[in-house]
């Protein structure tokens, strides 16, 4: 159409073309945006039914961490409870080296009075022996004193 070609009635008939085209677009617009942010929060949705699961996920596994850590805990003050110091194993430790320093003095003693026995008891077997030997001296030459007296003595 050319300028000169436009009326009132042409004119109108042309906006109403032109606001029924953009009318449908509009709606098309409004129809894609309404689809889009339906799309949008089913996405949101997924996503924090996702994060729920997630978080739930998280604190069981944290409740499971929780159980064992007081488990630990229970077990450590048992340790705590049940064994030795420091302070008060090195004061047994020392107790029982010096109660070993004394049964070794003591040892030492019956070691040196067993020693002075055998050597008495080695004196008197030997006096012993001494003492059997000249006995035994004594009886050979009464035999064999004996002996040649008594051929002698038989006839008489």
């Amino acid at each position: 159409m050319a300028e000169t070609d436009w009326t009132i009635p042409t004119l109108e008939k042309h906006f109403r073309s032109l606001f029924e085209e953009w009318d449908k677009r509009i709606k098309n617009e409004i129809e894609c945006l309404k689809e889009l942010s339906l799309e949008r929060m089913r996405r949101y949705d997924e996503r924090i039914s996702a994060q729920q699961v997630a978080a739930e996920k998280a604190d069981e596994v944290l409740q499971r961490w929780q159980e064992s850590a007081n488990e630990w805990r229970g077990a450590l003050s048992d340790n705590n409870a049940n064994l030795l110091g420091r302070t008060e194993y090195e004061a047994k430790h020392q107790s029982l080296l010096e109660r070993m320093d004394s049964i070794s003095k003591i040892i030492d003693g019956i070691n040196g009075r067993l020693a002075i026995l055998e050597g008495r008891s080695s004196g008197i077997g030997s006096s012993l022996n001494v003492i059997i030997a000249v006995v035994s001296l004594l009886i050979s030459i009464t035999v064999g004193v004996t002996a040649v007296i008594h051929p002698y003595t038989a006839h008489l």
